[in-house]
């Protein structure tokens, strides 16, 4: 069993043209749900049925490599070092693989800090390879054989004492597309979670078409390949996928802070995120009784985007909400100045709602602490807080008048 993901096509000559000019010159005529980055031009995302995205096989095998304890250890090769893999299907073989940057490892200890709490299935980083339950490589080549470029692969291994996922990124290929290489790596991790191509219809379902090119786009799935609607990839599943993937691990009901083997874990609580349809806001809450009323009360106007990121208990400074009355426009400090001069201050136009949770300054951010950036639109008056230095960067690029206030505070 394997997953070979292909860029688009698979044709080289596309996959240039591909990321071209044309890139998010597509359009969709089906959908069910408007969405949107702060200020951005809202996108039509289809609604996909859960089971299109599922498949049978991998979910089977993704329940067996963590049968022992429903938590998937992870190893990440940030070495580069030569080593040898299982290969799945293709037999154990010595890659040369190239070093995980940084940025990468933090992307997806992010991620799986963000999948945490809606999936009741636990993530920890290890530093045994041959003990994990998944390897992470970033390859300098993967050949297949055939004419196209494969971008990912996701592999399954078994032996006598283990089963385990393997999962390659084609380094060369990606390096300089960073909102692609978020996207291929959040795409073979679905892979390695149960989550099949749209497109695949070797289980009898599929969406759209059986060609990849008429199937989904990205804003629907993270599981399709075709160009996205927008000016960048999506850089976090959506809501078919995470239907999909409570669908195969349930719902979560007592979060675990994702930790590395032998360290002390950080207690840490979810920020859920949602995007309010009438005045273009996403706001933030961290109580699970203000996210239900939205999802219940109010699920005409607020949609659910997910867990922006997940506040530690042992934060030194609490992170404060203000609404100005009659906009529903919030205002989020972790400031205390601030936050005295605003409730000092009668014409300020902010009323409090006191402390959303607790963050970290800037001095006191531990190392491998998260940085939350923050937007500010001058013409409405509108924030927008992100811990995702893709969507930062989309928002820089895409919404050049939203102003870039840089890092506000740290998780």
């Amino acid at each position: 069993m394997c997953q070979s993901c292909y860029l688009i096509t698979g044709n080289a000559a596309d996959l240039e043209q591909a990321h071209g000019s044309s890139l998010g010159s597509s359009s969709s005529s089906s959908g069910a749900q408007a969405v949107g980055a702060a200020g951005a031009t809202s996108l039509t995302v289809a609604s996909i049925p859960t089971n299109v995205l599922i498949s049978a096989e991998l979910s089977n095998f993704a329940k067996k490599v963590v049968a022992k304890d429903k938590v998937l250890d992870i190893y990440l090769h940030s070495s580069g070092a030569s080593v040898t893999v299982g290969g799945g299907s293709f037999g154990s073989q010595q890659i040369n693989p190239l070093p995980i940057a940084q940025d990468l490892q933090q992307f997806i200890q992010d991620t799986l800090v963000r999948l945490d709490p809606l999936i009741d299935l636990d993530f920890r980083f290890t530093t045994s390879k041959d003990t994990a339950d998944l390897d992470f490589f970033v390859d300098s080549t993967i050949s297949l054989g055939g004419s196209g470029t494969t971008l990912g692969i996701t592999l399954s291994n078994s032996s006598a004492t283990r089963s385990w996922w393997e999962i390659a990124l084609n380094g060369p290929a990606l390096q300089n597309q960073p909102d692609y290489l978020s996207y291929a790596t959040i795409h073979e991790l679905g892979h390695a979670l149960g989550l099949e191509h749209p497109f695949d219809n070797s289980d009898g379902d599929y969406y759209g078409s059986t060609n990849s090119s008429a199937s989904a786009y990205p804003e629907d799935t993270v599981m399709a390949y075709r160009s996205p609607q927008g000016s960048s990839w999506p850089s976090w599943y959506s809501t078919n996928d995470l239907n999909a993937l409570v669908s195969i691990w349930g719902a979560e009901a007592t979060p675990s802070p994702v930790a590395s083997t032998g360290a002390t874990a950080v207690t840490s609580s979810p920020v859920y995120r949602f995007y309010n349809s009438q005045n273009g806001e996403h706001f933030l809450t961290a109580s699970a009784g203000e996210k239900d009323v939205l999802l219940g009360q109010f699920a005409s106007v607020f949609t659910y985007e997910g867990v922006a990121f997940n506040a530690p208990s042992q934060g030194n400074q609490p992170l404060n909400r203000f609404c100005r009355p009659g906009t529903s426009q919030h205002l989020l400090t972790a400031s205390n100045s601030e936050r005295d001069a605003l409730i000092a201050n009668p014409n300020s136009g902010y009323s409090y709602e006191g402390s959303v949770c607790n963050v970290y300054s800037a001095a006191a951010a531990p190392l491998g602490s998260t940085a939350v950036f923050g937007f500010l639109d001058p013409s409405s008056g509108q924030y927008f807080y992100t811990a995702s230095a893709a969507e930062r960067a989309a928002v820089s690029s895409g919404v050049p008048s939203w102003k870039d206030q840089g890092v506000v505070f740290y998780v």
